[in-house]
């Protein structure tokens, strides 16, 4: 062979085994197909359960006998299709059947504190005690639910405000005095967590919540303040809840259709709130809330997949009663010596309707009592009006309470609470916070120095919320990522008796409405109109303000709000600030100027 022949014999071989390896991968890719076609008249072989089915027959029970001629034509069949050639399978595989998307147990999900199943009788404990913001803004004050694993959790709110009325002097100025008086905090007649109050006075709230846990048990503490100190021009001790809440939640593994959950440690419970996720237009909860240190049980069992039976029950005490020889003012956070050791029980059943409209009903009882021997004095101190100190009596609130709920979906949200506090020598209570405040403040503001504790106060309360952007988008879901224009409604009636005759038959009234557009992502306004009438026996009392509003956000559902509001309030001839920080009607200012932000996690 010469050389020149030698490259072209290495090519032929170099062809030929080429072809050889393309032949045997067809082969190998083939055989697979043909195998597939082959069986694809086969009835498909049953799975042996025998593993996993304690009941299964024997292998040998599961097949019957044939006969021998039916052995035979098997074994001809068989043959005859060896013998076919094979046929690659050309058909598209068929895709996988989707899995089954994961759907939410409420409709809609929103931002429910700690994502529980169903909307609970009362309102979350880590909720902050500040007005709800208006048209849309509302805040998510809640935690996503831990999982099964430890963990730690970080949530807060946290929210200041500058505000400042101003009037004309009351007095004629002087050659070096203006016309005007500006003041901060604004000297109006809305008082927060009084019957005069609006909530047109924004304030401070910073409140953070540290939770460590899992599914099962969860531990919380947090810290809290209305008044930041270094934008205040005094220090003020009462306002500063260094370990504001401190808890623990058990819950128990679902048994069944029941769940149970044990809540144990110094955290309040609120009740008759008249916002999905706030206490509603006006400040104080129509129910009213139970602080203190003591327990919460919580009990559902579904009675149906739609309905819900929701019952809880709960004591609060106090961890220490003051000194006796603490002196009751600002730097002891107004600690009262002679007020006694005071104790709550209270009891809650109710329904909950799950659906595209859920709707809940409730009824709560609530027994506040003392029974201290330690706070008598020897002598009887004659500036305090209706109490003897040297002979104190037991005391005791009862409260019966009734709320019902519904969540509309694209109708909105509509609540009703009522209730019914009734006292007796109930001066120098605490522990229960009805609508109008402990037994003190009861005492003090709606049953009169003379009444020595004894009345009655019936409350009803009504609110209505609703996005008209939702309303008209349906059926197409609306998150809050678009215009709209946002309408509220809310109503609250009070009646009394008391053995002081100026407060025995009295009623109280106030309504008010608030509207809300949002037609940018970063910008909205809004206005608001409420009429307060605190004194049936004197119209003279009776007062409206007016509150336009701008609002400034990053985005259409980001977690923060500035708010620029004006108020301008139109007093009667007898108008005046009650509650803890009274003002006189000649002291009173008419306009606010105010800035304020909230933010929260």
């Amino acid at each position: 062979m010469t050389r020149l022949e030698m490259p072209r014999v290495l090519k032929r071989r170099v062809h030929c085994a080429a072809l050889l390896v393309g032949a045997c991968v067809a082969g190998v890719a083939l055989t697979p197909r043909a195998a597939l076609a082959a069986d694809a008249g086969a009835q498909p072989a049953a799975p042996d359960s025998s593993a996993d089915d304690d009941n299964a027959k024997p292998a040998e029970a599961k097949s019957e006998s044939k006969p021998a001629a039916d052995d035979d034509k098997d074994d001809d069949e068989k043959g005859a299709k060896a013998a076919e050639p094979a046929v690659a399978d050309t058909k598209t595989p068929l895709p996988e059947a989707a899995a089954e998307p994961v759907t939410d147990d409420l409709d809609p999900a929103g931002y429910v504190p700690g994502y529980r199943k169903s909307m609970g009788l009362g309102i979350a404990p880590w909720v902050p005690r500040v007005p709800s913001s208006p048209g849309g803004f509302t805040p998510s004050f809640a935690a996503p639910s831990p999982t099964s694993d430890w963990n730690f959790n970080f949530t807060g709110y946290m929210s200041a405000s500058l505000r400042t009325s101003w009037n004309q002097r009351q007095n004629a100025p002087s050659a070096d005095q203006h016309t005007s008086s500006y003041h901060s905090p604004p000297q109006v007649a809305d008082q927060y967590g009084t019957f005069t109050g609006t909530n047109t006075v924004p304030g401070s709230w910073a409140d953070m919540t540290f939770q460590y846990g899992n599914r099962y048990v969860t531990g919380y503490v947090s810290i809290a303040t209305y008044d930041p100190s270094r934008a205040a021009s005094y220090t003020n001790p009462g306002s500063q809840y260094l370990l504001n809440n401190v808890y623990m939640t058990i819950r128990v593994p679902p048994i069944d259709h029941a769940r149970l959950a044990f809540t144990v440690g110094a955290v309040p419970n609120y009740y008759g709130a008249l916002e999905q996720y706030g206490v509603g237009a006006y400040a104080p909860y129509v129910i009213g809330w139970v602080p203190g240190v003591g327990e919460t049980t919580n009990f559902e069992y579904d009675l149906a997949d739609n309905l819900v039976l929701q019952a809880e029950q709960g004591v609060r005490g106090v961890i220490g009663s003051p000194p006796s020889d603490v002196v009751n003012n600002n730097a002891s956070g107004f600690a009262n010596p002679s007020q006694p050791a005071s104790w709550v029980h209270h009891e809650h059943i109710g329904l909950l309707h799950k659906g595209d409209i859920q709707v809940q009903g409730g009824l709560h009882y609530f027994y506040n009592w003392s029974m201290d021997d330690r706070y008598a004095k020897q002598v009887d101190n004659t500036m305090v009006v209706g109490i003897n100190e040297t002979t104190p009596k037991d005391g005791h609130l009862s409260e019966l309470a009734a709320d019902f709920r519904i969540i509309g979906g694209r109708f909105g949200y509509f609540a009703a609470a009522a209730a019914y506090v009734k006292g007796q020598n109930s001066a120098l209570l605490s522990g229960l916070n009805t609508y109008g405040g402990s037994g003190q403040r009861l005492f003090k503001d709606w049953w009169g120095q003379n009444s020595h504790g004894n009345g009655t106060l019936a409350v009803v309360g009504v609110e209505y919320n609703l996005s008209i952007g939702t309303l008209v988008r349906y059926p197409q879901p609306f998150w809050g990522e678009g215009p709209d224009l946002q309408a509220m409604l809310a109503f609250q009636h009070v009646q009394t008796t008391s053995d002081d005759p100026v407060f025995d038959g009295r009623s109280r009234n106030k309504f008010g409405t608030e509207w809300t557009y949002r037609f940018l992502s970063w910008f909205g306004v809004g206005a608001r109109w409420d009429h307060v009438a605190p004194n049936s026996k004197d119209a003279q009392e009776t007062f409206d303000v007016v509150t336009p509003k701008l609002y400034f956000k990053s985005n259409w559902t980001s977690h923060e709000l500035v708010t620029v509001q004006y108020a301008r309030w139109f007093y009667g001839a007898h108008t005046a600030a009650q509650g803890t920080d009274p003002v006189a009607h000649e002291n009173l200012d008419n306009q606010m100027l105010s800035i304020a932000f909230g933010m929260w996690w």
